[in-house]
């Protein structure tokens, strides 16, 4: 291309069929019939089976709590038994919900599954209908676009195989806002789409990131959604077979009475030890829990934004996501949207449910303890957010108590905590009061403190059994179901789900911690920046842990001084939370580790059946990641350098500037004609290392700017350019004379 031309602009999306999409209060008339008459069937079986599982949780909060007020009201050791009591009958119902619920997926994996199975619908005589355009979104922020595309083209070449591929289209929504990261993601679609041949697979990036990921969906859906009956959702990270994507589009088109099904991912290609835990946790327990949350929660149930299908026109019709009054982080955008759309569409009359028996979808896991942490934040901040639409008009009785309980699951660990600072100033409070053994002035004999041990004792084994009884339920069921072979034996089996246990015990402080922590911040007021949580295995260093964990480390220290001269006994068993604060900084740093993770499955430990038998789509992943090195955010990736290629390298260049959209009259307005001048004359004197991340944005986002900058640098002789850019030049480029 000589340097004096200007490459044609090329289309990279779809002509625009423009939609409205807006908030609208809450109106019974227009919920939709098809809906309304499918919910008869299920609402009753579903009514029965949450009153049954309210009935034993609150049964079972009742029932811990009268035995703790007997034995402490006549032990007299804890002054403030009344709200001790009351803190452990909320936390006791709590894992009791939770060991009821993994009872009835017990009872559902054993039998075979549930009648309201949405998978039942399926028939093998169903066919996709022609005019059932379905299109496959992938909204991105920031993330490593070999990452991305290597994910996107397992699932492209999945779909292939199934014969089915014209009923799909693909777009890759980029709200990324590191200049280099935009610049190597249009050159790998460049690449794919040349690899492929195939002209619907597109590409947008968004200027205006408002509402975040939310926005990002709700931006498409306005300009191309009525394209498109159906919208599968896949995050970054996500693969999804095409056998399984052909499945949910046909039992949309079974159940129209359906506006989301949901699938349940699996983990897929950890290396670091805390991943490989948690990846063998979810497969082993999982699909227990998840056939017992869709055994009471039926039509009712989750979305979590990815790996789902949606309805595409009742969804822009209902979801679109009000404005939370006030400031946040209680207020503003809704960060956790994904349950907020789901409740806003089963408003108008369409069921949400799990599809959580069907097979071939994955995600990839937080690669350590602090990745997990963060993200963590992020979901705690939306989900106090939640709280707002618990009084919603018209929001179903089963999503408000998912917003209950998508708040308790961190509120449990704030309560947890308060819960064992209580039970330590009582005893504290006791050592400092002088012992009363004749309360009234007419006793003859004193009255001693009185023991419970029995008592004691079926409180602990009823606290353990809700604990760990759901694990013990999951390994039997997959020992009946015979699936053992897929862990790598029984032994291994039985030998990981212990240490998985031990593990898990000496994070589970942590993370309470932390939980309690992060719902204190939200509650004074303290938001968060969302940023894209890392892909990568990354080991923490000593640096890092000792920031995170060491006031931490800092109050067992103290904590633990206090009990040991309080009270021996409670000392003792305070251990189980005490030690694994003490040592969090080791804790994190070594379950970071890859080596250490290696070397569990090589000896054959949190194995899963994927990994012994793993999917065509993970290998073929695997296979792309390697192919795509080139547009990493590795040290000699695209990702690291893109702004300076798009600069330099000629095709780069032409790729970028065909793919800008073209701004309103910008000539004619002064102020943007001063400051692109300005701006060029920064860069051409400074650099890039003089540029700030907003500057090269502006420059990549102006067409006449980045041209001229272009050709500047590409003209001009290497002992006259500027001596920092001359040390950013690519060296595989030819120097222009």
């Amino acid at each position: 291309m000589p340097l004096n031309s200007k490459p044609t602009k090329i289309p990279s999306v779809p002509p625009i069929c423009r939609r409205s999409m807006a908030f609208k209060p809450f109106d019974p008339s227009l919920r939709l019939p098809e809906g309304e008459l499918s919910m008869r069937s299920w609402m009753r079986p579903a009514f029965s089976r949450r009153m049954i599982l309210l009935g034993l949780t609150v049964f079972a909060g009742w029932y811990g709590g009268s035995i703790l007020y007997f034995v402490l009201k006549e032990n007299k050791t804890m002054v403030w038994h009344v709200p001790i009591v009351v803190l452990f009958s909320v936390l006791f119902a709590w894992i009791a919900a939770n060991f009821f619920v993994a009872v009835f997926g017990f009872y559902m994996l054993v039998r075979g599954g549930d009648r309201f199975d949405i998978s039942r619908s399926l028939r093998p005589e169903t066919k996709v209908p022609r005019d059932a355009k379905t299109c496959i979104t992938i909204p991105v922020y920031n993330e490593d676009p070999s990452h991305v595309f290597a994910c996107f083209k397992a699932v492209y070449r999945s779909i292939e195989r199934t014969g089915e591929l014209e009923h799909f289209d693909f777009f890759i929504l980029s709200d990324s806002s590191d200049p280099d990261v935009w610049v190597a993601e249009e050159a790998a679609w460049a690449a794919i789409l040349a690899e492929l041949s195939d002209s619907r697979i597109y590409y947008r990036h968004r200027r205006n990131r408002i509402q975040k990921k939310s926005g990002n969906i709700a931006d498409f859906c306005r300009r191309w959604g009525s394209r498109y009956r159906y919208m599968i959702v896949l995050d970054a990270d996500s693969i999804m077979t095409g056998e399984l994507a052909v499945q949910l589009v046909k039992m949309m088109e079974v159940r129209p009475d359906v506006g989301i099904i949901q699938t349940v991912p699996k983990a897929a290609n950890p290396h670091s030890l805390i991943a490989r835990i948690t990846q063998f946790a979810a497969r082993a327990y999982g699909p227990l829990f998840t056939a017992g949350l869709h055994f009471w929660q039926l039509g009712d149930g989750g979305f979590w934004g990815h790996n789902a299908i949606v309805r595409m026109e009742p969804y822009m019709r209902f979801c679109a996501l009000p404005k939370l009054g006030g400031s946040p982080p209680l207020g503003g955008e809704i960060l956790s949207h994904d349950y907020v759309e789901a409740a806003l569409l089963r408003r108008s009359g369409l069921g949400v449910w799990i599809a959580h028996d069907l097979d071939g979808s994955y995600e990839q896991l937080p690669p350590n303890l602090l990745v997990e942490l963060d993200r963590d934040r992020r979901w705690c901040q939306g989900n106090l957010q939640h709280l707002r639409f618990i009084f919603m008009k018209g929001i179903s009785s089963g999503y408000r108590t998912l917003f209950l309980i998508g708040n308790l699951f961190y509120f449990s660990s704030f309560l947890w905590l308060f819960f064992l600072f209580s039970v330590t100033f009582s005893l504290l409070a006791g050592r400092l009061q002088k012992p009363e053994y004749f309360p009234s002035r007419h006793m003859l004999f004193p009255q001693w403190p009185v023991y419970h041990f029995a008592l004691s004792a079926v409180l602990l084994i009823a606290t353990v059994t809700f604990l760990f009884g759901p694990k013990a339920l999951s390994l039997a069921a997959i020992v009946i179901r015979r699936q053992t072979r897929g862990f790598g034996g029984f032994a291994k089996l039985a030998v990981s789900a212990c240490l998985e246990i031990i593990l898990s015990m000496l994070l589970a402080p942590i993370r309470m911690l932390f939980h309690s922590y992060y719902v204190f911040l939200t509650l004074l007021g303290r938001m968060i920046d969302w940023k894209a949580p890392p892909r990568s295995e990354r080991r923490i260093n000593i640096a890092d842990a000792l920031r995170a964990h060491g006031l931490g480390a800092l109050v067992s220290v103290l904590w633990g001084t206090v009990l040991f001269y309080v009270d021996r006994t409670f000392f003792y068993w305070g251990l189980l939370f005490l030690l694994p604060l003490f040592f969090a900084v080791l804790s994190s740093m070594w379950t970071s580790r890859v080596d250490v993770g290696r070397a569990f499955q090589k000896k054959g430990f949190f194995v899963t059946p994927e990994e012994l038998n793993p999917p065509r789509e993970l290998v073929e992943f695997q296979a792309a990641l390697k192919a795509m090195t080139l547009f990493s955010t590795s040290k000699d990736g695209l990702a690291r350098r893109g702004f300076v290629h798009a600069l330099f390298n000629p095709g780069i260049h032409a790729l970028h500037y065909a793919l800008l959209r073209p701004r309103l009259r910008p000539a004619l307005l002064p102020g943007i004609v001063k400051d692109r001048e300005a701006l060029i004359q920064k860069a051409l004197s400074k650099g890039t290392r003089g540029l700030t991340r907003k500057d090269k944005i502006q420059i990549l986002t102006d067409a006449e700017a980045l041209s001229r900058l272009h050709f500047s640098l590409r003209l001009t002789q290497p002992t006259d350019m500027a001596d920092k850019w001359s040390e950013e030049k690519p060296e595989s480029l030819p120097r222009v004379s």
